[in-house]
């Protein structure tokens, strides 16, 4: 779901109007993407308004849970407790709100990147909850606050130019009009089904026509956006939107009808109260805050990168149209104006002088310019993917120090603490992260109609198969043991295949023979294993429906696993790319690959959630491929359909040992 500057001016004006005259009494943390202000009125009226960083700000009664208060946010509370609210509204095409605070003072609500909030007086910051310093734009306490440029929406575009920026461009008609212009994706995506345009068409091939349909669309389009304050909140299987118009869209693809909320708070409430409930830290409170200031650098790395790369695939297609004279000189230094100096019979691209009327040395002197473009987008890629490395090791080093468990939200799933996946027959599996969550599982969770599993390997984690005593098949059994082998020590020596076992509850004992001694997460193993062998290490990193609630969810599990519940994921084996590098491509393939119905979805891709589900280790990005589901949804992709499981042998042993299962942190 994304948010767009529509729905929070719905919901900045009405923040301007029930809030005008209220006094900020109190400031709480409400769980690390979220905080509540206590605001009362003159007359005694008391009301709450939730800030999610991320999404939006929104008025309740009743707010998230409280948590303890960071030390970022306790000098934003210094600074926003007593002030007075005189009216708000959100700044125009930005994802931003306003709140004006007695005379002189202004809090700004930023929800874009990590998000923010920014208490300004007479224009100098006062406080911040997140300070960062960048190369376009920074927030620093004492410094001047400054929005970001001001950009003009698609809908605010004339037609000759939407025409004109589709006839320069190649690309699929919704990318080229999402990069050019400001363009939410899903009033994109809604403008162009009404009109019967398929986004993913090269641009320059639409009639000229029926981009004068599309440009008519957006303007109407604008005006329903812009007609009031109510918002719609569609919400169904693997849906969840809010809009501040209707989306026939997704009516059409999901059949599903939308709620509408006179109240713009209630819509959000509804839509986002679940998400900062069920957030949890993984960190301490200060490895919190700096995690975010990280994964904000390299995101802008990111972006800049793709920048760069954009614009060197377009120099190339100038130069190609030089050398094939489908393109004159004035052409091309018209398109290169900002890039190209012309001094008398020479121009200078870059570094690089070469004769003004030689149309040759100019597609040179462009390939090479291009090639540059090239190397820097790939340097500033490495440099996000060490950074997002850096934001891991952050995550590990406070791992110790997380917050109590009764911080949890208690709607989370018991299993969701360890790894789990769902075989393909819709069995629940079960393993440890590392030794306290192997004990953790032999010891509350483990029943007698269970089937335990273990690698062959020293420092393997438990698997348990809940149920799978009567009801497991073969291939649930081949999938849970090559589960075991791929998460444990096996993959971080890079091992390509392992042997793993299963028994039963009754021959897993948490005692050691007399005179020996169990470590923590161990247990003795006694009578016949049952052996599954030649196991190849290798986990499918997606997204899947959970067979029990039908939650699409980011998961990792065996290939034939995947490819039963499974929507797009992707293939990895044991290799040399870092954890945090292997998750940024894992992303930027699965968003790629997800058809155009399910772009909703890219919402649930982060880097540290994928992190957390990737085998202890370096790994390789090897294939991806797309699920039953979705090939049953008909949804062509252009990638492979058929997945064919690893195969093994299978043995029995019986000697009785104890095991050591402490499992590295992945």
């Amino acid at each position: 779901m994304d948010l767009t500057w529509f729905e929070l001016r719905s919901v900045g004006m009405e923040i301007g109007t029930r809030l005008r005259g209220y006094y900020i009494n109190n400031v709480y943390r409400a769980g690390p993407l979220a905080l509540v202000l206590r605001l009362r009125s003159p007359e005694g009226r008391e009301s709450l308004l939730v800030v999610h960083t991320r999404r939006a700000a929104w008025i309740t009664e009743k707010a998230a849970r409280i948590q303890g208060m960071d030390e970022s946010s306790r000098r934003l509370r210094d600074h926003l407790v007593r002030l007075r609210i005189g009216g708000a509204g959100a700044v125009k095409n930005e994802r931003i709100i306003e709140i004006q605070a007695d005379p002189d003072r202004r809090i700004y609500m930023e929800f874009f990147g990590a998000g923010n909030i920014v208490v300004v007086y007479s224009g100098i910051i006062e406080a911040a909850l997140n300070s960062f310093e960048g190369r376009g734009r920074s927030v620093i306490p004492g410094a001047p606050y400054e929005l970001p440029s001001p950009r003009r929406m698609i809908f605010e575009i004339p037609a000759d130019q939407l025409i004109s920026a589709a006839a320069e461009s190649s690309r699929p008609l919704d990318r080229t009009l999402g990069s050019r212009f400001l363009a939410p994706s899903k009033y994109l995506e809604e403008a162009l089904w009404r009109v019967g345009l398929d986004p993913n068409v090269p641009a320059n091939s639409i009639a000229r026509r029926d981009l004068e349909r599309l440009a008519e669309e957006l303007a109407r389009m604008y005006a329903e956006l812009t007609s009031g304050i109510s918002l719609y909140l569609y919400r169904n299987d693997g849906v969840l939107e809010v809009s501040a118009s209707r989306l026939r869209r997704l009516e059409d693809l999901y059949h599903v009808s939308p709620e509408l909320y006179e109240s713009p708070s209630e819509a959000l409430d509804a839509a986002l109260r679940a998400e900062i409930t069920e957030a949890v830290s993984t960190s301490t409170d200060e490895g919190l805050e700096e995690r975010r200031r990280l994964e904000e650098e390299a995101r802008a790395q990111e972006a800049r990168a793709q920048e760069l790369s954009a614009k060197a695939t377009a120099l190339r297609e100038l130069a190609s149209g030089l050398t094939s004279g489908s393109l004159s000189i004035e052409e091309a230094l018209r398109h290169l104006e900002g890039d190209v100096e012309v001094r008398g019979e020479r121009v200078i691209l870059g570094d690089i002088g070469v004769p003004a009327g030689n149309p040759y040395a100019l597609a040179s002197a462009i390939y090479g310019y291009a090639k540059k473009l090239e190397s820097a987008a790939e340097s500033l890629m490495s440099k996000a993917a060490e950074v997002r490395n850096r934001a891991v090791r952050l995550e590990e080093e406070y791992a110790h120090m997380r917050p109590p468990e009764e911080l949890v939200a208690q709607e989370r799933r018991w299993y969701e603490r360890h790894r789990w996946f769902y075989t393909s027959s819709a069995l629940l599996a079960v393993g440890g992260r590392d030794a306290s969550g192997n004990s953790a599982l032999i010891r509350r969770y483990m029943d007698e109609g269970d089937v335990i599993f273990h690698a062959e390997v020293v420092g393997s984690p438990f698997f348990i198969l809940k149920d799978g005593r009567k009801t497991a098949r073969e291939d649930d059994i081949r999938e849970v043991a090559q589960a075991t082998v791929s998460f444990s020590r096996a993959w971080r020596e890079g091992l390509a295949a392992a042997d793993a076992y299963y028994v039963y509850p009754e021959q897993v004992s948490p005692s050691a023979p007399s005179g020996e001694y169990l470590p923590r997460g161990s247990f003795m193993i006694r009578g016949t294993r049952n052996y599954v062998k030649g196991l190849k290490l290798e986990v499918a990193v997606g997204l899947c429906v959970e067979p029990a609630e039908g939650r699409t969810v980011l998961c990792s599990a065996p290939r034939r696993s995947m490819d039963e519940h499974g929507l797009v994921y992707v293939i990895v084996e044991p290799g040399h790319m870092k954890a945090s590098e292997a998750a940024s491509k894992i992303i930027r393939m699965l968003s790629d690959h997800l058809p155009p119905s399910l772009s909703g979805l890219r919402g649930n891709l982060r880097t540290d959630e994928v992190v957390r589900l990737l085998p202890p280790g370096n790994s390789k990005v090897v294939e991806v491929a797309r699920g039953k589901r979705l090939r049953d949804m008909g949804v062509g992709m252009g990638i492979r359909d058929n997945v064919r499981a690893p195969h093994g042998t299978e043995g029995q042993g019986g000697n009785e040992q104890p095991h050591n299962n402490g499992v590295p942190k992945g």
